[in-house]
């Protein structure tokens, strides 16, 4: 629920100061400076709703790319656009150059040559932090145990998003306050592959997996609306914060679970 909600406002940043910053070999545009966001539902603000139109479904384009998301509302000395190309379920191919198209659009790296051209393009956003826990989940998973490693990064996304929403206010805090958000935040769901997997057996391992985690995404369907209502009455940061106790919860609750490190299928 917290990682669906939170997603919409927590990411895992990573400003690179981009001179050139184009993966283009063409030179810089001589135009308006810009930030431009890359990755997938995290950055483009999946969830958080007021999305840009031609994102919201014409022509089977549903990035879901929102005014509302974590580009469009950080003020950035010096910054005249903040434009977005993330698209919400992308994968590194779609962000990658000469990568695969996604929801009708083309590959962000090759959308960005375009942007570069027309725009001084002085600062890149990535999901770096995201990426890095999605890929150490297992390995730590796999030396610990599938309970202890998830408790651990439940734990941490328990203190860092309040830290995040309270005092993440300069460039610095929001990078190195949002890369550890998004390392535990999200680096979690790698557990979904290995734990599921080795909870149920063969004949209905595909069925159970898939119905336990669409009815978690089902439940967490209404964390949009909850957190936006609550939001207008005691503020965002307060709301997202008080969300963030949910993380705490699911850190117990895997502990009804058998361990199933080691666990032959």
């Amino acid at each position: 629920m917290v990682a669906l909600a939170g997603g919409t406002l927590l990411t895992a940043g990573l400003l690179v100061v981009a001179g050139s910053a184009s993966p283009a070999a063409a030179a810089p545009g001589s135009g308006p400076t810009a930030v431009v966001a890359l990755g997938d539902s995290a950055i483009s603000g999946e969830g958080a709703g007021a999305y840009e139109p031609d994102t919201n479904g014409p022509g089977g384009d549903f990035c879901h790319r929102s005014t509302r998301a974590l580009i469009q509302q950080t003020a950035i000395p010096g910054i005249q656009n903040k434009i977005s190309l993330a698209c919400s379920g992308a994968a590194s191919s779609d962000v990658r150059i000469n990568g695969t198209t996604h929801y009708t659009e083309p590959s962000q790296a090759d959308r960005l040559r375009t942007v570069a051209r027309d725009n001084d393009v002085k600062m890149i956003v990535l999901q770096i932090g995201a990426f890095a826990g999605y890929v150490s989940f297992g390995w730590i998973a796999d030396r610990i145990g599938r309970r202890p490693a998830f408790t651990l990064f439940m734990v941490a996304a328990t203190g860092l998003v309040p830290l995040f929403a309270f005092y993440a206010r300069t460039p610095a805090l929001l990078l190195s306050i949002g890369i550890l958000v998004g390392f535990f935040m999200h680096g979690y769901f790698s557990i979904f592959g290995a734990m599921l997997s080795e909870l149920f057996p063969t004949r209905i391992r595909a069925s159970a997996q898939g119905f336990c985690y669409n009815s978690g995404r089902l439940l967490s369907a209404a964390a949009p609306y909850g957190i936006g209502a609550f939001a207008q009455r005691y503020g965002f940061a307060s709301v997202i914060a008080t969300a963030a106790l949910f993380f705490a919860v699911g850190g117990g609750l895997i502990w009804l679970l058998p361990e199933t490190k080691g666990a032959e299928l």
